[in-house]
């Protein structure tokens, strides 16, 4: 009920009524009162903003200066290393360093490098688990939201 009527509230209609605990937000509807929690609504946005610039194909990229090293297993490298024009859409750019070794030379702005280097293990591991019948688009959404 009160999430259906979230679903349907428009975001920018809500009134900020103030903080609670320095973790949830409490706003109104003409209809309702809201605790939104900040970590999940910040989680959200991220969210959103990367799923937006992957259909769109507009995109903030920052390149490191020094690539992001990571060890990574043989068999997951190189499922990474197939998908690596896919991860360029997405705005991370990857080469293989080594025999078990990724260089990360750049990814989108609002990512920190360690949420990266997490969803690359985790993309690694799904590609090999999932073989060849595995939907690299239909990963995208669990990708952003690693």
């Amino acid at each position: 009920p009160l999430r259906d009527q979230m679903a349907t509230a428009q975001w920018s209609s809500l009134q900020i009524l103030g903080q609670a605990r320095l973790t949830y937000i409490i706003s109104q509807s003409s209809e309702s009162l809201f605790l939104i929690g900040q970590h999940a609504a910040h989680e959200r946005i991220l969210f959103e903003t990367l799923m937006n610039s992957w259909n769109t194909g507009r995109k903030e990229v920052q390149n490191f200066l020094l690539p992001l090293s990571l060890g990574i297993e043989a068999d997951h490298l190189e499922a990474i290393m197939s998908r690596a024009s896919d991860l360029e859409k997405l705005g991370i750019g990857v080469e293989q360093s080594g025999p078990e070794s990724l260089a990360v030379n750049s990814c989108p702005v609002i990512l920190k490098e360690a949420a990266v280097e997490k969803a690359l293990r985790w993309l690694g591991e799904d590609l090999v688990s999932k073989g060849g019948s595995f939907a690299f688009e239909k990963v995208v959404g669990d990708f952003f939201a690693t």
